[in-house]
C-alpha cells in the first residue's frame, strides 16, 4: 500500500503505520524471546547435585592439609558414610593420616572443637546452617577455616519428569509447594528448607489457598531410617531440605495427605532480585506488629503499622522476621504469605508492562521449578487472556513450643509440635478448594 499510495498525506500515515507496526511487532518479538529464555532458565533443573566436603579447624589452627597430619578429628555419626569414605580416602591419597573420634550430637563435635579437644571436625558444608542456626555457634563459619576441601556431584532425582504430576492447570485445581532455602545464589546445593508454604489453585473459581506450614515443624521425615526398620525418624521440618527438595515435599504430602502437582525453590537472593525489578512491594502491618528494626539486618529498620513500602532487602528481613513477635514463626509465616500476595498483585498491575524486561530478567535467575515450560505458558496465557479475579485465602499450621531429639543433629532442638486440630483444618480446607468451595468454609 505505501509503494502504490501516491506522495502526500496517505503515503505520510502509512510511513507512520508501519514505523509504528515495525516497533510493536519488534518490542513483541523481543518480549517473547525473553520470556522464552527465562522458561527455559527456570525449569532446567540443574542436573547435578553439588555436595562440598571438608575439614574444619578453629581459625589459625592449620594452613592446609599438610597441618593435618596426626590431628584427631571429629565427625559426626548422622554424616553420610559415603561422605565420610570419600573424605577420609581423599586425605590418605595425599598421605593425610589422623584419627577419628566419632560424635552422636553435632552441636558436642563443635563444641570439642571449641575446647580444643579436637584438632578439626570432617564436615558437609550443607550443615554449616545447622550449626548456627543455634546462637552459642551463630559465628562458627567465622571461627574456623576449611583447610580442606573436595567436592563431588550426585544425579538431581527431580528430573525425572515421570514422577511430575502434571495436570491441566487452566481447568484443574493444582497445588504447588514454595521451598525457600536458607541460602543466596544458585540452587546446586541442598540445604535447610526454612520456608515451606503449598499454594492450591483452583482456576475455575478463582480461588488461592495459601498454607504455611512452621519451620521447626516437628514431623516424620519421609525416607529418613536408622537402618534397621522401616520407621522413619522425626526431626524439624527445615532438616528435610538437607535430603533434597523431594523428601521435603513427600514430607508434607504425608504430613496434610495432599498431593503436590509442582514445586519451586527460591532462595534469599531470588526474593531480593524479584521483589526489586518490580518496583517494590507494599505490605499493611496490623496494629501492634510494627517491628522498630529487623532482626537479619538492624540497619535496614523496620516497619510501621498501616502501609509500607519494601525494596527486596527488607521484604526479605520482613519476612524473616520472628524475634520481635509474640508468636515467633508463627507470625513469621504469615508474613511470608502477605509478601507473596502482595508480589502477585504488583505483577498484574498494568504498570508491571513497563518494568517487564527488568522482572524477566530477574526472573531467569530466580528460581528452580519442575513445572514444565509448557504448563507455565499455559498459565500465563490463561491469566491474560481471562483476567481472573484471583480470591487470596490464607492459614498457617500452628503447634507447641518443646524441645525433641532430632534425626539429623543427633541431640535435642528446639522444635514446634503440630497442633493436630490445625493439621485436620489444614487438610480440609485444601479439599474444600480443590473441589470447587472456599476454605473459609470450615473455621
Amino acid at each position: 500500500m505505501l509503494f502504490k499510495a501516491q506522495r502526500g498525506f496517505l503515503h505520510f500515515v502509512l510511513t507512520l503505520v508501519i514505523i509504528a507496526l515495525t516497533c510493536v511487532y519488534g518490542t513483541g518479538n523481543y518480549f517473547v524471546y525473553v520470556t522464552s529464555k527465562a522458561f527455559k532458565s527456570v525449569t532446567n533443573l540443574t542436573s547435578k547435585v553439588s555436595n562440598t566436603l571438608t575439614v574444619r579447624t578453629l581459625e589459625g589452627r592449620a594452613q592446609s592439609e599438610k597441618d593435618l597430619d596426626g590431628a584427631c578429628l571429629g565427625y559426626f555419626t548422622s554424616m553420610d558414610s559415603s561422605d565420610l569414605s570419600k573424605l577420609t580416602d581423599s586425605l590418605s591419597k595425599d598421605n593425610v593420616s589422623f584419627t577419628a573420634k566419632a560424635y552422636d550430637d553435632i552441636y558436642d563435635m563443635v563444641q570439642d572443637l571449641y575446647d580444643g579437644y579436637i584438632d578439626g571436625i570432617l564436615f558437609n558444608e550443607s550443615y554449616s546452617g545447622v550449626v548456627t542456626a543455634v546462637e552459642e555457634y551463630s559465628m562458627f563459619v567465622n571461627r574456623t577455616t576449611p583447610v580442606y576441601s573436595m567436592t563431588y556431584y550426585t544425579e538431581n532425582q527431580n528430573q525425572k519428569q515421570d514422577s511430575i504430576n502434571d495436570v491441566d492447570v487452566t481447568s484443574v485445581p493444582f497445588t504447588v509447594m514454595i521451598s525457600g532455602n536458607d541460602s543466596y545464589g544458585q540452587f546446586n546445593e541442598n540445604s535447610r528448607s526454612d520456608m515451606n508454604m503449598l499454594v492450591t489453585v483452583n482456576p475455575n473459581t478463582g480461588t488461592v489457598l495459601m498454607t504455611s506450614i512452621p519451620r521447626d515443624y516437628y514431623v516424620p521425615i519421609a525416607g529418613l531410617t536408622n537402618g534397621y526398620d522401616d520407621a522413619e525418624l522425626e526431626d524439624k521440618l527445615t532438616h528435610s531440605g538437607l535430603y533434597g527438595i523431594e523428601t521435603t515435599q513427600k514430607t508434607i504430602e504425608n504430613l496434610l495427605d495432599v498431593d503436590i502437582n509442582y514445586y519451586i525453590r527460591v532462595n534469599f537472593s531470588s526474593l531480593i532480585n524479584l521483589v526489586d525489578a518490580i518496583g517494590g512491594i507494599d505490605v499493611f502491618v496490623e496494629e501492634g506488629l510494627a517491628v522498630d528494626a529487623f532482626y537479619a539486618d538492624t540497619t535496614l529498620g523496620g516497619v510501621s503499622e498501616g502501609w509500607n513500602h519494601l525494596d527486596g532487602k527488607r521484604a526479605l528481613a520482613f519476612s524473616r522476621e520472628r524475634h520481635a513477635y509474640q508468636y515467633g514463626d508463627n507470625q513469621r509465616v504469615k508474613n511470608q504469605q502477605i509478601v507473596l500476595e502482595a508480589i502477585i498483585h504488583s505483577l498484574t498491575k498494568p504498570s508491571m508492562i513497563l518494568n517487564y524486561p527488568k522482572f524477566i530478567s530477574a526472573l531467569s535467575g530466580a528460581f528452580e521449578t519442575n513445572m514444565p515450560a509448557d504448563t507455565i505458558s499455559n498459565l500465563l496465557k490463561f491469566e491474560f487472556g481471562t483476567f481472573p479475579d484471583w480470591k487470596f485465602e490464607s492459614y498457617a499450621l500452628s503447634g507447641f513450643g518443646d524441645s525433641r531429639l532430632c534425626a539429623s543433629l543427633g541431640g535435642y532442638a528446639d522444635v514446634v509440635l503440630p497442633d493436630e486440630e490445625s493439621v485436620i483444618v489444614a487438610k480440609e480446607k485444601i479439599n474444600l478448594v480443590e473441589i470447587g468451595n472456599t476454605s473459609n468454609d470450615i473455621e
